[in-house]
């Protein structure tokens, strides 16, 4: 049986409530193709993370102070921050149409449950997969010909 190269994907927890995000962090343990490359307790954070970090996927809370998580997509989206994956993670359902109109991928109620956790981490892989399938093709390092033949002129000539 040939075993199959999984890719990492990369992810950014963002809740204002330490707890919730440990809880979230616990349950991504069971996925090993899934790093978590940073954490935010606030919007404002967020933003600026999501910015330097280039997170696959952003597992976002909705009611934080300052700058909510809708908030947080919207300023990305102003600024034309190439979004990642946008999972919103709350305790609040009222939230989930404006949610799917900002594109986010799912919309996870806590306590977060494994199987459903499950369901959307399959999803977003197969969303990744699929935008890196859609990027064109790195350039080749080779921008120019190469010669292969050097010319020599001499004197006699």
């Amino acid at each position: 049986m040939q075993e199959r190269a999984t890719a990492i994907v990369t992810a950014m927890i963002v809740d204002d409530e330490q707890l919730a995000q440990d809880e979230l962090a616990y349950l991504i343990k069971d996925f090993p193709d899934i790093e978590i490359i940073g954490t935010a307790r606030h919007g404002n954070e967020a933003v600026e993370l999501i910015q330097k970090l280039e997170p696959d996927l952003v597992f976002l809370d909705v009611q934080m102070p300052g700058l909510d998580g809708l908030a947080v997509v919207r300023k990305l989206r102003e600024k034309n921050v190439e979004l990642p994956h946008i999972i919103f993670a709350t305790a609040f359902d009222q939230y989930a149409v404006e949610a799917f109109r900002l594109e986010a991928m799912d919309y996870l109620l806590k306590p977060i449950e494994r199987g459903r956790l499950d369901e959307t981490i399959k999803r977003a892989r197969r969303a990744i997969q699929d935008r890196q399938k859609a990027l064109p093709p790195e350039p080749s390092l080779r921008l120019t010909p190469q010669r292969t033949k050097l010319l020599v002129r001499s004197a006699d000539a």
